[in-house]
C-alpha cells in the first residue's frame, strides 16, 4: 500500500478496525464515505487513520471464517461501489480461501506421508528386534538338550519378547485407525478413582521397580464421561512415560480437578536424565504413544498439553469438557 499510515506487518486489535463488521456479519461491505455514517464516525479505525472508504469480504476455508480480504483508501469513493466491485472482490476471497484450504490439505498430506515413513521405520527396526529374538531362542530350545529350568528361561524370554511385539503390533494397528477417523466413541459415566486404580495396577511392576511414590488426587464421587477403553490407553501412555522416565524413588503425581466446564487430569513427575531402566521391559513405546494420546484427545475434545519447569518436573495434562447427565 502507498498509505504510509499502514506497514506490512502492522498488528491491530479487531474491535479496531472496519474487519470487525465483515467479521460479524460475514458478508462482503462496502463503506464508500465513512465520515457520512454517522455510526462510524467514531470508529477508532476512522478517528486514528482518516480511512475514508472500505470495501472488503470475507475469506472462508473449510466453511470457517479464516480473515478478510479489504481494500481501503484516504479518498472517498462518492459515487458508491458498483454490484460488479461486490462480486469481485467476492470471488477473490473465494479463491484465496481456495488456495488456502488446498495448502492445508497438502501439508495434511505431506504429514500423513511422513508419518508412514516413521511407521514403516519403527516397524522395520523394532519389530524385526523380538521377532528375531523369538525366532533364535525357539531354534535353541528345539536344538539342545537343556534342563527343566533352562527351559523355563527360555519361555520367559519368547513370552517377554512376544508381549513386546505384540504391543508393537497393537500400537500401529491403533494409530493406523485413528489416522483415518475410522474410530466410533462409545461414551459413558465412569469413576474417575476406579480408573485411575486400574490403570495403576497395569504398571505395578514398574513402580515397584523404580520406588516411585505415586500420589493420586481425586475428588470424592468424581465422574468421567469418556470412552474408558480409548481414554485408557491414553492415560496409560501417559502414565508409562511419566513412570519410565522418572526419577528413581521420586514421587509421580496423578490429579483429576473438577473447574466450571471441564475436567483436568494432570500427570507430573521428576525426570531422570540417565537411560531408563525399564526401556527394555514391555512397557517400552515405540515412538508413537503421543500421536495416539494426542488423536484419542481430539476425539473427546481435548488437547494434550506438556510443560517442564526448571527443577525438571516435567507435566502433562488435558481438559475432558462436561457434559450434562441425563437424568
Amino acid at each position: 500500500t502507498d498509505l504510509e499510515v499502514i506497514n506490512a506487518g502492522d498488528e491491530y486489535e479487531l474491535e479496531g478496525t472496519y474487519c470487525r463488521e465483515v467479521y460479524n456479519s460475514k458478508t462482503t461491505l462496502g463503506f464508500p464515505h465513512v465520515g457520512d455514517i454517522a455510526e462510524l464516525k467514531e470508529h477508532p479505525v476512522y478517528v486514528n487513520l482518516k480511512l475514508e472508504a472500505y470495501l472488503s469480504a470475507p475469506i472462508f476455508v473449510n466453511e470457517e471464517l479464516y480473515g478478510t480480504l479489504n481494500f481501503t483508501s484516504l479518498t472517498p469513493r462518492h459515487h458508491g461501489f458498483s454490484q460488479h466491485e461486490h462480486d469481485l472482490i467476492s470471488m477473490m476471497a473465494i479463491s484465496i480461501g481456495n488456495f488456502i484450504h488446498l495448502q492445508i490439505k497438502e501439508e495434511s498430506l505431506k504429514n500423513a506421508n511422513l508419518r508412514m515413513k516413521e511407521l514403516i521405520g519403527y516397524v522395520s527396526h523394532d519389530l524385526r528386534g523380538p521377532l528375531g529374538s523369538i525366532n533364535g531362542l525357539c531354534k535353541v530350545a528345539l536344538t539342545h538338550a537343556m534342563s527343566e529350568e533352562k527351559k523355563k528361561q527360555i519361555f520367559d524370554s519368547i513370552h517377554q519378547e512376544s508381549e513386546r511385539s505384540l504391543e508393537l503390533v497393537n500400537t500401529i494397528l491403533d494409530q493406523a485407525a485413528l489416522g483415518t477417523g475410522k474410530i466410533d466413541l462409545r461414551k459413558e459415566y465412569f469413576a474417575a478413582t476406579d480408573f485411575i486404580q486400574k490403570a495403576l495396577k497395569t504398571f505395578s511392576v514398574l513402580i515397584e521397580e523404580k520406588e516411585l511414590n505415586v500420589k493420586i488426587s481425586i475428588p470424592t464421587g468424581l465422574e468421567l464421561y469418556a470412552d474408558s477403553p480409548r481414554l485408557s490407553q491414553a492415560v496409560n501412555n501417559l502414565l508409562v512415560n511419566a513412570f519410565k522416565y522418572a526419577k528413581k524413588g521420586s514421587e509421580v503425581s496423578v490429579a483429576f480437578t473438577e473447574k466450571e466446564d471441564h475436567i483436568r487430569c494432570t500427570i507430573s513427575n521428576l525426570k531422570d536424565d540417565r537411560e531408563s531402566t525399564a526401556d527394555k521391559s514391555i512397557y517400552r513405546s515405540i515412538g508413537y504413544g503421543l500421536d495416539i494420546v494426542q488423536d484419542i484427545l481430539q476425539l473427546h475434545d481435548a488437547k494434550l498439553r506438556l510443560d517442564e519447569d526448571s527443577d525438571d518436573r516435567y507435566t502433562v495434562s488435558f481438559d475432558l469438557p462436561i457434559e450434562a447427565k441425563n437424568v
